[in-house]
Order: structure tokens, then sequence, then C-alpha cells
């Protein structure tokens, strides 16, 4: 008989301000516990609370995240300090995935993944690496020439060989780009597993200033809306109680 019960309800919000978002998510997790431990039993975790989620952010939101060193720095219920926020940022640099190449592999720095990397040097079946960031900025070029959107637009971290066994295979797993017309895109993140408390908003603020600068910006685009949907959303037992100051 199982000793935990899993229910992943599931919870959709649209928000044109970052807080109000994070805390609306933040409440709805610790309303279902579930205590279910999980990954495998030689790196034992458990998630004290977790939902299925799907977050619209627009407006207002998008520039709190392109400002999120500072916007985040005002608020002490935060569990990210300034250095920390713009740490996540650096990390989507091809500098930062060149000292991360040089460090060993039992380096406790080195990283098992970088999101950075997998959407720059993504593997393909014939052995060779696409930079898919680089494709996709190229291809919204085209979009806005022939005023004319495409469903393609999208990247890709997982690589079969290389996660499926994996201990720590990558939580991101697609970013799609659309284009909205007049300039503006809107970005959709698929998240298999994801820590709420802990990395929810690192996680958007990095990436939405990685869009805007590698994607958007080149092309004289404006990010109106991003899309972030979790399969598993958690608060991990350890942040229990540090997150019900949140809310």
């Amino acid at each position: 008989m199982s000793f935990f019960e899993r229910t992943l309800p599931h919870y959709e919000i649209e928000s044109a301000d970052l807080i109000t978002a994070y805390k609306r998510l933040i409440h709805y997790c610790l309303e279902n516990r579930c205590h279910v431990p999980f990954g495998d039993a030689k790196n034992p975790k458990v998630m004290e609370c977790e939902i299925s989620s799907q977050t619209i952010l627009s407006g207002k939101a998008v520039k709190q995240l392109l400002d999120g060193v500072n916007y985040l720095s005002q608020f002490s219920f935060i569990p990210l300090k300034r250095n920390s926020i713009q740490g996540y940022i650096d990390e989507y640099s091809m500098e930062f995935i060149e000292k991360q190449r040089l460090l060993d592999e039992k380096d406790p720095r080195k990283f098992a993944y970088l999101y950075y990397d997998r959407l720059k040097f993504g593997e393909g079946p014939d052995g060779k690496t696409y930079d898919q960031v680089e494709a996709v900025k190229n291809d919204l070029a085209r979009q806005i020439k022939e005023d004319r959107p495409s469903n393609r637009n999208q990247m890709i971290t997982w690589n079969v060989s290389r996660d499926l066994f994996s201990d720590s295979p990558p939580c991101l797993q697609r970013v799609w780009v659309a284009y909205l017309g007049d300039h503006k895109i809107g970005i959709s993140l698929d998240w298999r597993s994801r820590d709420l408390y802990g990395a929810w908003l690192a996680n958007l603020v990095a990436l939405t200033n990685m869009f805007e600068r590698d994607i958007a910006r080149p092309n004289n685009c404006e990010i109106v809306w991003l899309k972030d949907k979790c399969d598993s959303l958690h608060i991990m037992e350890g942040d229990y109680k540090e997150a019900l100051k949140t809310v």
C-alpha cells in the first residue's frame, strides 16, 4: 500500500504583477500538502506540497522580470539576494559555459547541465551541435520581413542518450516563441519539474533576460507575454516553514 497520495491539482493564473503571481502560486501549492518522496534512493528528496500549473505573465510583469535584480531585491520574503539573482542571469552567457567546460567532472562547482548550453549547443541525431537560439532569432527576422508568423519556433533541452537514465536531467523541456505581429512576441516555457519557492522567480528572470538579449532585441521586438507551464510545481520539505511566511 502506498504511503503517500499524489493528487497534482491544476491551477491557472494570469497576472500583470510578478509578485502577485508568485504569492498566488505559493498559496495554492501550500494548500495541497502531500509529503511525496521522489527522485531515487541515491539522492532522496521530499516534496511537501505539489501542484501542476500554468501562469501567464504580461504587461508590467514582463518589465519586472527584465529588471529582476533590482525589482526582487525590494522584497525581504524572497529567498534570493541581489547577487544570486545576477548569478542566475550570468549563467546564460558563453563565458559561463566556457568556464564550466574547463572544470573537472568531479569538481563540486560543475553543473550537471546548463540550459543555455543545451539551447546553444543542442545535439542532433547526427551527432552535430545546433544553435537553437540563433536559429529562432533568424527565423523571427524572416517572419517579420514577410509579415507571416510561424508555429515552428521552438527550442528543446532534452537529449535522449544523455538524459533518459540521468540522475539530473534538465527540468526545462521546451521553449516556444510566437510572433504576434507589429514587432511583438510571446514566449511559452514547458517544465517537467520545478522548485516553486527556491527557483521559480530566478528561472524566469534569467530566461526572460536571455530571450530579450538574444532574440527580441536583435529583431527590435517586445516580449508582451510569457506563459510558464509546470507538470510538477512543488515546495520542498525543508522550505515549507519559510514558504508559509510568504503568504
